[in-house]
């Protein structure tokens, strides 16, 4: 639909590789996607044996690029921009595995301020040793699950956006992620503000 849109249009081409030594770029001895599938802008397209896909015809704008798990292989969730009559970029595939972990909170009930106590849609920040940051949101118990392709990372919550007089000041969460495995990441515990007592003194 998009190609009968008004205004500049743009061919977009894009190679998908398998990037088995995870520095990103398409090195000699590594082989071109010949399968599967990946969503741009929410439409499905299917990988051909070459690892090239074109989406032509399309307005100028952004584009977002994403790859389900398959193979033992996906993608990082990337922006593309199209702002020329062809453009050309070739996106790395690599291997991945599955970290699951939760959450929890402690309160004390004389102590502690009224708050939200439930562990649904927090988000927690997963930072990989290259400085990308991913997000995730737990689940109705607090739990989480998230594909990541192999390397370390820190898992911590977002404190800017968790509920009022709830914070977190634990360490973050690190975890080593295999191609294939499924690892367990240590449980984040979040805590609740106390409320501030009064204590008058009385003078004899």
């Amino acid at each position: 639909p998009k190609q009968h849109a008004p205004g500049k249009k743009g061919n977009l081409e894009i190679f998908f590789f398998k990037d088995n030594n995870h520095n990103g770029t398409y090195d000699m001895g590594e082989e071109a996607a010949n399968s599967g599938t990946v969503l741009i802008n929410g439409i499905i397209f299917m990988v051909p044996a070459n690892g090239t896909i074109v989406y032509s015809k399309i307005p100028y704008g952004a584009y977002q690029l994403s790859m389900p798990m398959q193979n033992g292989y996906q993608i990082s969730p990337v922006q593309v921009k199209v702002d020329q009559k062809n453009s050309k970029i070739s996106i790395a595939m690599q291997k991945s595995g599955n970290a699951v972990g939760k959450i929890s909170i402690t309160l004390d009930e004389q102590k502690s301020l009224a708050v939200n106590t439930s562990l649904a849609g927090i988000t927690l920040l997963v930072r990989s040793s290259d400085g990308t940051v991913r997000t995730v949101k737990t689940g109705e118990a607090g739990q989480y699950s998230v594909y990541l392709p192999e390397g370390e990372y820190q898992i911590y919550p977002d404190n800017t956006l968790l509920p009022e007089n709830v914070y977190y000041d634990g360490k973050n969460a690190t975890v080593a992620v295999f191609a294939g495995v499924e690892t367990n990441i240590p449980t984040l515990i979040l805590k609740v503000r106390e409320k501030k007592v009064e204590i008058k003194g009385f003078k004899n």
